[in-house]
């Protein structure tokens, strides 16, 4: 998604499937990176410490529409 929407101190479950390459998810202001493989599915528990807007994207060269993988995460 283009943006991810969060409370802050409350837990959440992120699940990341990947059906073609490998992918990363990458939140570098809130230390959360996480590799996303192919045919599996990915879950990273997650809490966040901290309210404000924090730019995500795609971590790992994954093809042709790389650059336009991110988005902006949301905690309130």
């Amino acid at each position: 998604p283009n943006e991810i929407r969060l409370k802050k101190d409350q837990p959440v479950i992120f699940e990341f499937p990947s059906t073609d390459v490998d992918h990363g998810f990458n939140v570098p202001d809130l230390k959360l990176q996480a590799d996303v493989l192919p045919g599996k599915i990915t879950r990273v528990r997650f809490t966040a410490q901290k309210a404000g807007k924090f730019e995500m994207h795609c971590d790992n060269f994954c093809g042709l529409n790389h650059e336009e993988m991110g988005g902006t995460v949301i905690v309130e």
